[in-house]
C-alpha cells in the first residue's frame, strides 16, 4: 500500500557513515557513538511488528557471507548500567547476529531513553516502517499500537478523534482507510491468510466481511477450488494462477444466495441441452460479428471472460468424473 511521506521524527538513522561502521570505526547516528553491547542485555521493542522468516533468512546468508555491517540502535533503559537496552531499530539483525548465529555481543548505536511513549513509536516507525513489507496484517498490528501509545499518553476525546490522532501518528493515513484496516480483523484467519500468500488482496477481501463464520470457511472452500482448476488447466510446473476480484465477489454472492435461495424444481436434461446450444451459438455469433479494433478487443475482452466463467461453472458442477 502506497503512503504519504514520513513525517521526519527526530532521528536521523540514514545518516550513519557506512564505511567507519564496516571498519568497526566510531560512527554515529545524531550523535549516538557505536558500541558493543550483550546481546543477553537486549530486548525488543513493545512496537515491534514481528519477524519475516524469509528476511531472517536473507540476513543470515548475508551475515555468513559478511558479516554484520549496519550495527542496529537501541535506548538504553533507564535505572542504571543492569538494565539493558531496548531496539529501536535492527531486530532482525540482532535475532540473526546473536541468536541464529551465536554471537555474545553486537555493534549498537545506544540512544538516551525517551520516556514520552508518542516519540519512542514515532521514532520506531522512522527507523523500520519503510523496511517492512507492509501488509495488512502489519497495519493492524500498527494501529493497535498507536492507539495504545496514545492512551498511555493520556489522549482523551471520542472514537473519531482517536482516530484522527492515529491518523496523525501513522504518517496521514486517512481515516477511512483505519476503519477498513480494523474491519480486516473480522475476516477469518483462513481467509486473512489469502491476503498474506498475495492470492487476494486486502480490498478484494472485504466484500467478505460481513459474512458469518460458517459462510467465511465455506468462501475459502470454493476459492481453494477454483485454484486447483486453474492450476490444472495451466498444467503442471506453474503455480501462478490466481483468482479474480470479480471472481471472488461472485463467490461471495453465491456462498450469500446458498443460504436463502429456494429449491427450483430441476429442469429435464434435454431441455438443459437445448437451452446450452442456443447460448453458445448466440454468444459465439456475437463474439465473431466485430468491425471495428475496437470491437474485435472488446470480443478478445469478453473471450477471456467467458473462460473464467466457465471455470467456476465447472467448479459449480464438481469433480471430473474421470479423476
Amino acid at each position: 500500500m502506497a503512503r504519504n511521506s514520513v513525517p521526519n521524527f527526530g532521528i536521523d538513522l540514514n545518516n550513519i557513515d557506512a564505511s567507519a561502521a564496516r571498519n568497526d570505526q566510531p560512527a554515529s547516528v545524531s550523535g549516538a557513538q557505536l558500541t558493543t553491547i550483550h546481546a543477553s542485555m537486549i530486548r525488543p521493542s513493545p512496537f515491534n511488528e514481528g519477524l519475516d522468516p524469509g528476511d531472517l533468512e536473507a540476513y543470515r546468508h548475508s551475515m555468513d557471507e559478511s558479516g554484520l555491517i549496519e550495527p542496529i540502535t537501541v535506548y538504553k533503559l533507564p535505572g542504571g548500567s543492569d538494565t539493558g537496552y531496548e531496539i529501536v531499530s535492527g531486530h532482525q539483525r540482532y535475532e540473526v547476529w546473536c541468536h541464529m548465529l551465536g554471537h555474545p555481543t553486537i555493534n549498537a548505536f545506544i540512544l538516551p531513553y525517551e520516556e514520552n511513549p508518542v516519540r519512542r513509536f514515532r521514532a520506531h516507525s522512522e527507523a523500520n516502517i519503510l523496511h517492512r513489507d507492509k501488509n495488512i496484517n502489519f497495519w493492524v498490528s500498527r494501529i493497535r499500537h498507536a492507539k495504545s501509545v496514545l492512551e498511555q499518553s493520556g489522549f482523551t476525546g471520542q472514537k473519531a478523534d482517536l482516530m484522527k490522532a492515529v491518523s496523525e501518528l501513522l504518517g496521514g493515513i486517512s481515516v477511512q482507510q483505519l476503519y477498513r484496516f480494523e474491519s480486516f480483523e473480522k475476516l477469518s484467519p483462513e481467509l486473512q491468510e489469502l491476503e498474506r500468500l498475495h492470492i487476494l488482496s486486502a480490498s478484494t477481501l472485504y466484500a467478505a466481511v460481513k459474512l458469518n463464520e460458517e459462510q467465511q470457511s465455506e468462501v475459502r472452500k470454493r476459492v481453494d477450488e477454483l485454484l486447483a482448476i486453474k492450476k490444472r488447466s495451466i498444467g503442471d510446473g506453474f503455480d501462478d494462477a490466481e483468482v479474480t476480484r470479480e471472481e471472488f465477489k461472485r463467490i461471495v454472492a453465491g456462498v450469500k444466495e446458498g443460504t436463502t435461495a429456494r429449491t427450483k424444481t430441476p429442469t429435464s436434461p434435454s431441455t438443459y441441452i437445448t437451452r446450452a446450444d442456443k447460448a453458445v451459438t448466440s454468444v459465439i455469433g456475437t463474439l465473431s460479428k466485430y468491425k471495428t479494433q475496437e470491437d474485435k478487443d472488446t470480443a478478445r475482452k469478453k473471450i477471456a471472460e467467458l473462460r473464467l466463467m466457465l471455470d467456476e461453472l465447472e467448479l459449480s458442477l464438481g469433480a471430473d468424473s474421470q479423476e
